[in-house]
């Protein structure tokens, strides 16, 4: 049985090369956007993590127990932890299958108006 001859033309050459370079190219493209993602999914992690500290640290300096004041604090850091965590997952999500669009980020949860003096306590 005899094989099929195949002409390589310089026409056929250069379309094969196209077609590897568009190929290639998509592959890196969503190989960076899979790091931009884990990336993203770190610093929220990062976030989260001083979020649940700082609202775990607030009531425990406390020698009889923490005041309402301290309690609403740490109920807004609680807040902002679950939102920075949410968003974690949500870059995972997308770090996994980073050909999917991924939506706009939901606003962060509004720091209560009068504990904003307290807001960079630590």
């Amino acid at each position: 049985m005899r094989l099929p001859s195949v002409r390589f033309t310089v026409r056929r050459i250069m379309v094969a090369v196209a077609i590897m370079a568009v190929f290639f190219g998509a592959a890196d493209g969503l190989r960076r956007r899979r790091g931009s993602f884990g990336q993203q999914a770190r610093k929220w992690q990062r976030m989260a993590s001083a979020e649940y500290i700082a609202s775990l640290s607030v009531v425990q300096h406390t020698t009889f127990g923490p005041s309402p004041l301290e309690l609403r604090i740490s109920e807004a850091h609680y807040q902002l932890a679950d939102h920075y965590w949410a968003l974690k997952e949500k870059y995972e999500r997308a770090a996994s299958a980073p050909w999917i669009p991924v939506e706009p980020d939901p606003p962060a949860p509004e720091w209560p108006s009068d504990l904003r003096e307290f807001r960079n306590l630590r």
